[in-house]
């Protein structure tokens, strides 16, 4: 559920009438709302409540606002970070260094020595390559890097091309076969403690079915590991959980997530470390804007203050801030009336039905 509802044909972000927003602050803007952010990290930790040890770190590339930030630290979330510049809002929110993961395939030496030097809490290694050069830049400085090695499971996760990053031929990770090697020789490593794996398949998932496929090869390889002699104390399950944009489609539970992570893991004895995005904020912001012309003969005639609704085949549902009589049926058209343009759901020139943000958890 979110906190964004009609009250009296107005729309609020919880008990604050948007059309008010618009008119102390201005358009565009975007609003939060800290109680739908809060119940969302609550209903995700609760769903991990089966899980002995973990650590869940919120991947700021979902949503980098401090503000946001900051609600999701006084939840206990750490934060999942792919650069230097994420790596500061997080520090600037109050999560703690230890609780920061350093994801990404394209961390460079100067933003490697800063997580070391801030003492951050793991980094995720691509690359053999990668783990070799932290290893020397941690050395150089007297410091040990605890990290894990990605690997690559080659399970298509079944969503959107652009956001795939399981299969073979995507750019992240190790291939799984090599990893057995790769760990081998980055173990031992003056400067470099590394701790076990990580992979992450994709995001905006509706079937759990490949994600436990790629969970039942990451164990594998930890027994694997194990057998060759190597200390395995963590691995890192990524996100990767799916939010609706339409009705019809509606994604997995956290809780049903979180009973299929124990159930695939029960044997492994190590901390999991799990880093969930669009689950926790999809629908708990909005994007304010007006309508500045109604451009007459057109057949897509509004012009707004509302960005790039193209871009990677994106849709965009929209709503009124105040709706008008029968506005369901059939909105109406009036220029300089301010809208709500929600990134959830419908193209942008057609009206706005409700989509639940969360699948109704």
């Amino acid at each position: 559920m979110d906190h964004f509802t009609y009250k009296n044909g107005v729309l609020h972000a919880e008990d604050v009438p948007l059309a008010r927003i618009a008119e102390e602050v201005g358009t565009p803007v975007y609003i939060y709302s800290r109680a739908t952010l809060e119940r969302h990290a609550r209903v995700f930790r609760e769903a991990l409540d089966v899980i002995p040890r973990k650590h869940i770190a919120f991947a700021i590339k979902a949503n980098p606002n401090v503000a946001v930030l900051k609600v999701l630290a006084r939840q206990g979330f750490g934060a999942d970070i792919v650069s230097g510049g994420e790596m500061k809002r997080a520090l600037a929110a109050g999560m703690p260094a230890k609780d920061i993961v350093f994801s990404g395939v394209g961390k460079t030496r100067a933003e490697l020595r800063e997580g070391l030097e801030a003492g951050i809490g793991q980094f995720n290694i691509e690359l053999e390559e990668e783990g070799a050069v932290l290893a020397e830049i941690a050395a150089s400085m007297g410091k040990t890097a605890d990290a894990v090695l990605r690997v690559n499971p080659d399970v298509d996760a079944g969503t959107h091309a652009k956001i795939s990053t399981g299969k073979k031929e995507n750019k992240f990770g190790v291939p799984i076969d090599e990893a057995p090697g790769i760990f081998a020789r980055l173990s031992r490593l003056p400067g470099l403690n590394l701790r076990g794996l990580a992979a992450h398949i994709g995001s905006q998932i509706f079937d759990l079915g490949p994600i436990e496929a790629a969970y039942g090869k990451l164990g594998e390889l930890v027994r694997q590991l194990r057998a060759a002699g190597h200390h395995i104390d963590r691995v890192d399950l990524g996100g990767g959980l799916g939010v609706p944009y339409e009705r019809d489609k509606v994604p997995p539970t956290p809780a049903d997530y979180g009973a299929m992570v124990a159930r695939a893991t029960k044997d492994w004895d190590v901390t999991l470390y799990f880093e969930p995005g669009r689950v926790i904020v999809g629908n708990a912001g909005v994007l304010l804007t007006r309508v500045i012309w109604v451009k007459p003969g057109a057949v897509h005639p509004f012009i707004s203050q509302h960005r790039r609704p193209g871009v990677r085949e994106r849709r965009h549902l929209r709503a009124r801030a105040r709706r008008g009589r029968g506005e369901e049926r059939r909105p109406r058209r009036l220029p300089h009336r301010r809208r709500l343009w929600r990134d959830h759901g419908q193209h942008l020139q057609q009206p706005c039905p409700r989509a639940g943000g969360d699948g109704g958890w």
